[in-house]
């Protein structure tokens, strides 16, 4: 099989993203909080306070912990490489951190919508594995980034 051609996008994140990883935080403490005031027994009123309180917290520590998936993403016909937004975290672009190398697999196709997995080269000091939202709407190339990630290249692993 041919490798695909050198592809290179800018990723800039996603709303809906972020939005499912504070959804998915509150719905696990609310269901965390919910089994034990079966347990405990109080009042409805005083459940209902508990189940929204730890809901809240979860969607909070979730959105805080989310990873960010936002900087540049490229392939170059034989490897993967990912530089992070040092902004991400600020809001504002602040320029992109130093490239890694790694593999890059599709983890969910949703058709105008992919969640990519980005695992950082073995033996890389303090590089670890990235999540990436990519949307048809967001990414100029994608496209072609779809592509590159679903052909192996000659130095990705196979699936």
């Amino acid at each position: 099989m041919r490798a695909a051609p050198a592809v290179t996008v800018r990723l800039p994140g996603s709303r809906r993203w972020d939005a499912a990883c504070a959804g998915l935080g509150a719905a696990s403490f609310a269901a965390l909080a919910a089994a034990a005031c079966q347990h405990a027994e109080p009042d409805a009123i005083i459940a209902g306070l508990y189940i929204a309180a730890a809901a809240l917290a979860g969607a909070l520590l979730l959105w805080l912990a989310r990873p960010k998936g936002r900087g540049r993403l490229r392939w170059d016909g034989e490897r993967w490489w990912y530089s992070a937004d040092r902004g991400a975290d600020h809001g504002a672009a602040q320029g992109l951190g130093p490239e890694q190398a790694g593999s890059v697999m599709v983890m969910i196709d949703g058709g105008r919508w992919m969640l990519l997995r980005f695992d950082p080269l073995q033996g890389a000091r303090g590089q670890r594995r990235v999540w990436l939202p990519v949307s048809d709407l967001r990414v100029a190339g994608s496209a072609a980034l779809r592509t590159a990630a679903y052909a192996r290249g000659a130095a990705e692993p196979p699936r």
